[in-house]
């Protein structure tokens, strides 16, 4: 089994990925795949869904178009059984893959104004100045609230997925996206990078045990795919040239490292209106 349009193989039981700018084609691209794998290899499909509670954008049909899920249908002459489920944020992520949890909001400690020291002559002006300063100081390293994954209960082998893996022959998984749940815990700053990453990779790391330990059962292939945006800090200029080259994914070392194939997409060229009349 190949990539769609590469000449690279699909590794089955780890999870791989693409990331790209927003309309870039991740989530069209994993479609088609699906489609690919089941004409080749037989099976259903599982779409986890974090952005939209439908699969409205495969199978809409307007006037100029009969709906992408028809066009592959026709293209390899499959119909797959597709199994949609929306996971709107980390917890139903979390949920799904057999771990109990609560997102827990607790409060940053205040950031107190270093004392001043007296100096010999200084006039009551230059002091309350000074204590401006300070205080501005202090306000500017404020943090924000920190986020901390609550665990109630974790039993992954009676999992959602887990058992929609046994009940039915799923030969095919995509997250789309993996960004959305998981960034949402960014809202409090830079000191929620931690439980980002750790609920990143108790996701990967359980979809990757289970679909391994199934597939010890079927002796058949299961392919794991997920979608992600590309991170944007235009204050850092390694990022910004990065960018421009699709490589950098949005959710730290945790999805680089976990995501053992992860492919960069660049939307193609769009038209101008000035374009298009000449």
């Amino acid at each position: 089994m190949k990539f769609l349009e590469l000449d690279e193989p699909m590794i089955p039981y780890i999870c791989m990925g693409t990331c790209g700018k927003k309309q870039a084609g991740k989530s069209l691209y994993s479609r088609e795949l699906g489609y690919k794998i089941i004409k080749e290899e037989g099976g259903e499909i599982l779409w986890l869904s974090t952005e939209e509670p439908t699969d409205f954008m495969f199978t809409i049909e307007i006037e100029e178009h009969e709906g992408w899920d028809k066009v592959f249908a026709k293209k390899y002459g499959v119909e797959p059984i597709v199994h949609w489920e929306y996971l709107p944020n980390a917890e139903e992520v979390m949920r799904y893959i057999g771990v109990d949890g609560r997102i827990i909001i607790t409060e940053a400690e205040p950031v107190e104004p270093k004392p001043l020291k007296d100096i010999k002559g200084e006039t009551p002006e230059a002091r309350a100045k000074r204590e401006e300063e300070v205080k501005k100081a202090a306000n500017d390293r404020q943090k924000g609230i920190k986020l901390e994954f609550k665990t109630i209960k974790v039993d992954t082998d009676h999992s959602p997925l887990a058992k929609m893996l046994e009940e039915h022959d799923i030969r095919y998984i995509v997250l789309d996206s993996l960004t959305t749940p998981f960034d949402q815990l960014l809202i409090g700053g830079r000191q929620n990078f931690g439980i980002r990453a750790q609920l990143e990779e108790a996701f990967l790391n359980t979809t990757q045990q289970l679909v391994v330990k199934r597939g010890k059962v079927t002796k058949k292939n299961i392919y794991v795919m997920t979608t992600n945006h590309i991170t944007n800090d235009p204050t850092d200029r390694f990022t910004k040239l990065m960018i421009e080259k699709e490589l950098v994914e949005k959710g730290g070392g945790a999805v680089g490292y976990n995501l053992k194939v992860l492919y960069g997409f660049k939307p193609s060229k769009r038209l101008t209106v000035r374009e298009r009349s000449g």
